[in-house]
């Protein structure tokens, strides 16, 4: 049964994820088959992506920006690109091994402590400043009410 399943999975891989796979339906005039196709395949390799953040998987991450460079270039996305290829050069070639650890440790946040619960570290930091914002309303032009400032900013509250 199991090798069936994975028989099936190869098949549905080979026939509707591939650029081979698009190219021959492009061959055939089905453009929208062809379409489809390429549209599978970038879907799956963002869930790869989403999957690798959310498992804090550094070494998965960089094998889609790898991808992603050249997706990027070839779509007219060249500031993304040369971002994915910038991250990919300073990884391989200007850090050192110890720098490397701390980086894929400094990528991902686990606020929850779950597992699979991995965020991206940028993106915790925008949901404290949504949070930031929320809980101290604005009164005026820039001016936050001296009670939250407090509150807020003091070092023996937070203490």
């Amino acid at each position: 049964m199991l090798e069936e399943v994975m028989q099936l999975a190869e098949i549905i891989q080979s026939e509707f994820t591939t650029a081979t796979a698009a190219e021959s339906a492009k061959s055939k005039k089905d453009d929208y088959m062809a379409h489809d196709i390429l549209f599978i395949r970038d879907a799956l390799i963002f869930l790869e992506f989403e999957q690798a953040v959310s498992h804090a998987d550094a070494g998965r991450v960089l094998r889609v920006l790898k991808y992603w460079c050249f997706a990027f270039r070839g779509a007219g996305q060249h500031n993304y690109a040369r971002e994915c290829a910038e991250i990919l050069i300073r990884w391989k070639y200007e850090t050192t091994p110890a720098v490397r650890a701390v980086l894929e440790r400094l990528w991902f946040v686990n606020r929850w402590g779950l597992k699979g619960r991995w965020i991206a570290a940028d993106l915790y930091l925008e949901h404290l400043n949504y949070w930031v914002k929320v809980s101290n309303k604005e009164i005026g032009s820039g001016d936050y009410s001296p009670d939250s400032i407090s509150v807020f900013m003091s070092p023996r509250e937070m203490l």
